[in-house]
């Protein structure tokens, strides 16, 4: 079995009488994007805080790749984005990668890699002052996955971002993924995690709850240019499907998305919309937290 790349055993968390997390452990392994997701004040970002050693704990044990989190090492395989209060105005994004750069002794063409990957070429040159949310959040992001990180934390990544820094920074999570990076962020926008993963981490009752969104909850609404057509195609690809308010409303089998919309397309139907029926997340959070 290969080592998880992030081990959390019986963490325990308290900020005097308040216990935050109680006896709470994780594995994860795959370099896979999983989102973080609890109402505010149960301990999201405490949570990361303590795997990065930045908030001590009273007990329990914190490894990444093997690595105890307690020894500096650790962050040649971890890196943890936080907000862009730890941006300096009058620097540029440039000055920024070469600091962090000089710290970890990593070779200059480190930078310009980065860079490319992160798409920050248009004004990584000029002063952070200058930047936009959008641009503060991809430096940041930058200076995150300079040192190749095997595990990246992010807390609140989405926030305050515009749809289009949105779209692009959820590309990005996905590509940094792709190349073998373990992805744990927490967020409130449980909207934008439907569209970025399925692996949803849940803090409830001081614990972690780990759960996977499963074929139940793909629901779709469909339309198209003969939805009584469609809707006779998709019989063999769908547990249930029916037409309502001129929209085909349809829960589908496990991995028949993709072909029940080749065997439409086939038949010469034109796809004019198709939009998520429930939200996923939002009904595994209300599910879990209504217990």
């Amino acid at each position: 079995m290969d080592m998880p790349s992030l081990c959390i055993k019986n963490l325990t968390k308290r900020y005097g009488e308040n216990v935050v997390l109680n006896d709470l452990s994780l594995e994860l392994e795959n370099a896979e994007v999983w989102a973080l997701v609890a109402p505010n004040g149960t301990g999201k970002t405490t949570l990361l805080d303590c795997i990065t050693n930045l908030n001590s704990y009273q007990s329990g044990q914190i490894t990444v790749n093997g690595i105890d989190n307690r020894d500096n090492a650790i962050f040649k395989k971890l890196s943890y984005l936080q907000d862009a209060s730890i941006l300096f105005p009058n620097l540029t994004g440039l000055d920024h990668l070469k600091f962090v750069a000089n710290i970890q002794k990593l070779p200059k063409t480190r930078i310009k890699e980065i860079v490319s990957l992160t798409k920050i070429e248009k004004f990584y040159k000029r002063a952070v002052k200058t930047y936009s949310l959008g641009m503060k959040q991809r430096l940041l992001l930058a200076i995150a996955l300079i040192n190749n990180p095997e595990v990246l934390l992010l807390d609140e990544p989405f926030n305050g971002l515009d749809p289009s820094s949105q779209i692009e920074l959820r590309v990005m999570l996905k590509e940094i993924s792709e190349r073998g990076t373990l992805v744990i962020l927490s967020t409130h926008f449980l909207g934008e995690i439907s569209q970025l993963t399925d692996n949803l981490l849940f803090i409830k009752d001081k614990k972690i709850v780990k759960k996977i969104v499963e074929d139940e909850f793909l629901i779709y609404a469909i339309d198209t240019t003969s939805n009584d057509q469609s809707l006779e195609i998709l019989s063999p690809f769908v547990v249930s499907a029916e037409i309502e308010k001129d929209m085909i409303i349809c829960q589908f089998k496990k991995n028949s998305f993709d072909d029940a919309i080749k065997a439409i397309q086939d038949k010469g139907i034109k796809l004019i919309k198709i939009r998520e029926h429930i939200n996923a997340s939002e009904q595994m959070y209300q599910r879990l937290f209504a217990e």
